[in-house]
């Protein structure tokens, strides 16, 4: 592998444009080619090339000679020129700021092998990364469509007998990457925001002890030529693997860390029990991916057996020693939030640090989302619930700091910062603005006859979220309530309706019949604020609350604690 920092020989311009005469020199590692379609992808940066200032020139000097046929041209992201060679014949040259990643195979690539090929990957910054590598296809979906996704394994040798690890694009150091195509994706966005998204929600329990510990992946746009021929836009991203979660090493045949992906339904889903067999590396919906060299399935199989059969007594006692709850918090918000109806067992994969403790879960292959299903095709709805054998066991936990309890927190505080439309809607559309300025969706076209740029898929987008942020108001925080003197309003949200205090007068008031013997009202950090035990509270005063966001917990003699919030301004 060799790494070099070589855009130009020379580029010479003024005020960013060049003219007649003069010769620039473009190095090839730096371009894509595509014969049949008589195009040239060249990734520039001209806030990076520190040659705006030289006098011009318009004949290019790639792979051969070429003329501009232009007077004068600015060489920008986003832009095409037509070009002339020796023959005359017609070439078009398109410029962007996306890395370019150009792979030539040495064999036929397959979906069960790694094949030999040649890798180079040009940033616009001008930064080349050159290597031999092994490639093969991955996923299932890979192989039934045109736009197929890869695996890419960089190598030290042509022989593949030792990989090289090698940070691509600001990611991590590591030899083993994904070539992910988002062909069932209508604007290729919605994989990476959905990424982007789960980083801003969850951090692993112990990153302050693994400080380089990621749960999730970053993944980043890079066009893509493949033995010659343009392939359009892909997603090069990273893996989820023991090196991404920091998991421990065994201690000798004892396990520490472990990790399992998700690729079916059945245990994955907490809906069934079959008997696990330690010779195989499947294990109903389960795939063992570590530790290697040792298969072991006895603490999942007991976790999953756990979850569908204990009694409620024990389960709502011990449930929080075997999972991270914070964690199983913040996964259940992602799901129903991206309505990713293909990750609830499947596409998902489930870790544990290290022995004793928890399990926690990282998503993965996030593109039938935000109103799309896997196929890419639209899917409207907005108004349910995703869950599964573990999460409708966790519902129903109503006891004071329990997982309804935590939801309803974690949901109000996210709505407060990450999880607003507007915040969502400018992740879409900076990824649109970067594919769209660059020309990208044009090339994409060009690539493959069944792409059709539909701006108003954004639009459609926006409305889904929009809807689908409204439901989940009221399904994870249906009491949202603004504190005013003198106001009549129920405090909506409790288990049972008719235990709602009215907010009067700053004071919550219990109407009903039943009376708490206990209230406590805390601020969305787990501070309380409020608190007051008797055999028949009739209301509580909020007079003082500060601005923000309150839980109210009210327990009754012969009812489950209800929950509520209200917002004070």
């Amino acid at each position: 592998m060799k790494c070099s920092a070589t855009l130009f020989t020379a580029i010479l311009m003024t005020a960013g444009y060049v003219f007649a005469n003069d010769t620039i020199t473009i190095n090839v590692d730096c371009c894509g080619f595509d014969a049949e379609k008589k195009m040239i992808l060249f990734t520039y940066n001209p806030e990076m090339s520190g040659e705006k200032t030289n006098n011009p020139g318009t004949i290019a000097k790639i792979d051969e000679y070429y003329r501009f046929a232009e007077l004068a041209v600015a060489l920008e992201p986003g832009k095409k020129f037509c070009l002339l060679n020796a023959q005359n014949d017609t070439f078009t040259m398109h410029v962007t700021s996306l890395p370019i990643i150009n792979i030539a195979s040495r064999g036929e690539i397959a979906s069960d092998t790694m094949v030999r090929a040649d890798f180079i990957l040009a940033e616009s910054s001008g930064n080349i990364i050159a290597s031999d590598i092994g490639i093969s296809y991955r996923g299932s979906f890979a192989l039934l469509v045109a736009k197929k996704s890869f695996r890419v394994e960089l190598w030290s040798d042509t022989a593949g007998t030792k990989t090289r690890d090698c940070s691509l694009l600001g990611m991590r150091n590591d030899d083993d990457w994904n070539l992910q195509a988002l062909y069932n994706e209508p604007l290729r966005l919605r994989n990476k925001v959905g990424f982007e998204l789960w980083k801003r929600i969850d951090t692993l329990y112990y990153s302050h002890i693994e400080k380089k510990a990621t749960n999730g992946i970053k993944l980043e746009y890079v066009e893509l030529f493949l033995n010659g021929r343009y392939q359009g836009v892909y997603g090069l991203g990273e893996r989820i693997d023991k090196k991404q979660l920091k998991l421990k090493e065994p201690d000798g045949n004892s396990i520490n860390g472990e990790l399992y992906k998700g690729v079916a339904r059945g245990a994955t889903t907490f809906a069934s029990l079959p008997l696990a067999s330690d010779t195989s590396t499947l294990w109903d919906g389960f795939e063992y991916k570590y530790p290697e060299g040792i298969i072991d399935w006895s603490n999942l199989y007991n976790f999953v057996d756990f979850v569908m059969n204990a009694d409620d007594d024990e389960f709502y006692e011990k449930y929080e020693d075997k999972l991270c709850i914070e964690n199983a918090v913040n996964y259940f918000i992602l799901l129903n939030l991206l309505r990713a109806t293909d990750n609830n067992g499947k596409n998902i994969y489930i870790a544990k640090y290290t022995r004793n403790q928890p399990w926690f879960f990282v998503p993965w292959d996030l593109d039938g989302i935000f109103g799309t299903y896997w196929a890419g095709v639209r899917d409207t709805v907005t108004n349910d619930i995703l869950t599964n054998g573990l999460y409708s066991r966790l519902l129903k936990d109503y006891r004071a700091n329990g997982f309804v309890e935590r939801l309803e927190k974690r949901w109000c505080l996210l709505r407060q910062t990450t999880i607003t439309h507007s915040g969502i809607m400018k992740l879409f559309n900076d990824n649109l603005d970067y594919l769209k300025n660059n020309g990208v969706y044009e090339r994409e076209a060009m690539a493959w006859d069944t792409f059709s740029c539909d701006y108003d898929n954004l639009t459609y987008i926006s409305d889904w979220v929009e809807k689908r942020l409204s439901f989940l108001d009221s399904a994870f925080c249906p009491s949202t309530k603004t504190i005013k003197n003198g106001a009549n309003k129920n405090v909506h949200g409790f288990a049972d309706a008719s235990l709602n205090p009215l907010i009067c007068n700053s004071r919550l008031i219990y109407q009903g019949r039943d009376k708490p013997i206990a209230i406590r009202i805390v601020t969305a950090s787990g501070r309380v604020v409020y608190q007051d035990k008797g055999a028949a509270i009739e209301s509580a005063d909020i007079s003082r609350l500060n601005g923000g966001v309150y839980f109210v917990m009210s327990r009754f003699a012969r009812k489950s604690i209800t929950t509520g919030i209200v917002v004070a301004r």
